[in-house]
């Protein structure tokens, strides 16, 4: 009978690290906003109309990125970030009522740029995000919604941007206008390719991050900066928002949750590495308690 309970325990175990061990990450250490390398593309950055040889919407180009997903798809910030804005106009035309968020990340040379996640679908009950909130890196900060022309989420970056872009965000007229007799292709409005940009860039690590899944299924996570010593030692913390100078039960809570789960995470690991071939590195519950 033991046996039994046990081999029931482990086999839900083994679900939920599996699903948190799910999310990808870039070769430099981003999060892939839509949690997976394993992605269409459905407009690329600068993309033409089908006159100038492309496939983009008749009369215009394209700025960022489409990356095809399913509606209520999660979406993830890419880093750890601080919402700078809310957009609403032109992301929906199907049906759902949908928006876009714009989200200020760090790179690990101390630098901002701005991120733009367009087409998450706003839903009926639930509170938008809003400006000065904070995102963390592998929490869904929404999912996508419908758009007749294939759902997608629509992902832009202007790099060296520590406040909103004006002007475009996602296409482009390519007949000049008087307010900007410069506005033909390629003209990119300070936007770079976002994926090129990903691929060659590190996120700031100014953070140390330990994170582990409850036995409900939930994910959970501490953070601690500087990200070079233990949670005890650190100068501030964060748990489910902003950063604090009271750590309070922050390390203990991570101490005691992380230790049974990287306890149970051990068992299973060469369960894990058999049936998907991935060594998963993972981290002692002392990583919180050492130095």
């Amino acid at each position: 009978m033991k046996k039994v309970l046990m081999l029931a325990i482990v086999s839900v175990y083994f679900v939920i690290i599996s699903s948190a061990f799910a999310l990808e990450k870039t070769v430099t250490g981003f999060y892939w906003p839509l949690g997976t390398s394993n992605y269409s593309v459905g407009g690329s950055h600068l993309e033409h109309d089908s006159y100038n040889g492309g496939n983009y919407i008749t009369g215009y180009y394209h700025l960022g990125i489409d990356m095809s997903a399913d509606i209520n798809d999660p979406v993830y910030p890419i880093s750890e970030g601080k919402i700078i804005g809310v957009s609403i106009d032109g992301w929906t035309d199907a049906t759902t009522i949908n928006y876009a968020i714009l989200i200020k990340h760090e790179l690990n040379n101390g630098k901002s740029f701005i991120a733009l996640y367009g087409h998450l679908l706003a839903k009926t009950g639930d509170a938008m995000p809003e400006v000065d909130d904070l995102v963390y890196p592998g929490k869904s900060i929404g999912t996508i919604g419908d758009w007749s022309g294939g759902t997608h989420l629509h992902f832009s970056i202007w790099p060296d941007k520590r406040s909103r872009p004006s002007g475009k965000y996602g296409r482009v007229w390519y007949v000049p206008t008087k307010k900007d007799p410069t506005a033909p292709w390629p003209k990119a409005y300070g936007q770079v390719d976002p994926i090129s940009f990903l691929n060659t860039h590190h996120p700031s690590t100014a953070y140390r991050e330990v994170k582990w899944t409850n036995m409900f299924g939930n994910d959970v996570a501490v953070y601690w900066t500087p990200a070079n010593v233990s949670c005890d030692n650190a100068k501030e913390w964060k748990f489910k928002g902003d950063f604090t100078s009271n750590k309070g039960q922050i390390c203990e809570l991570a101490y005691l949750e992380f230790k049974t789960f990287a306890d149970w995470t051990y068992i299973l690991q060469d369960w894990y590495d058999t049936f998907f071939g991935n060594q998963q590195e993972v981290e002692s519950a002392q990583t919180c308690r050492s130095n």
